[in-house]
């Protein structure tokens, strides 16, 4: 039972975090719910369970979501000055690493399309003989 306790604290410290109400590292979380050092400095074994994603997701935070989020932001124009486009990527990014949608290993999106702009601009240095 007091595992189960733990996986409902970090969930919803991890919604406050997304949410922006705190600041917090994924092992500040899981230490604020009581779990170990051990565990703490390997926060991805609680956060990547599947009864950790189940008690996110009451508070929102589902795959379907984010992708609604990410969809709203390439077919609506800006309403809110403090709503911009990289806020709300942010937010998304933050939300698919916690539910597992996220590869920490691949190029961040903004990384990628800067240097495909770069790598492709057509310069004198680049031409063919």
């Amino acid at each position: 039972m007091k595992g189960h306790l733990r996986i409902k604290k970090a969930a919803k410290l991890t919604a406050e975090v997304l949410e922006g109400k705190r600041n917090l590292t994924k092992g500040e979380i899981l230490k604020l719910a009581d779990y170990s050092d051990v565990t703490s400095k390997e926060p991805d074994r609680v956060m990547d369970g599947v009864q950790f994603k189940e008690e996110l997701a009451l508070y929102g935070f589902t795959a379907d979501n984010v992708k609604k989020v990410l969809g709203s932001i390439m077919t609506s124009p800006l309403v809110y000055e403090m709503v911009t486009p990289d806020n709300m990527i942010r937010a998304s990014a933050e939300t698919a690493k916690i539910l597992g949608l996220y590869a920490p290993d691949k190029l961040d999106v903004r990384t990628a399309v800067i240097a495909k702009i770069t790598f492709n601009r057509p310069n004198s240095d680049n031409t063919t003989q």
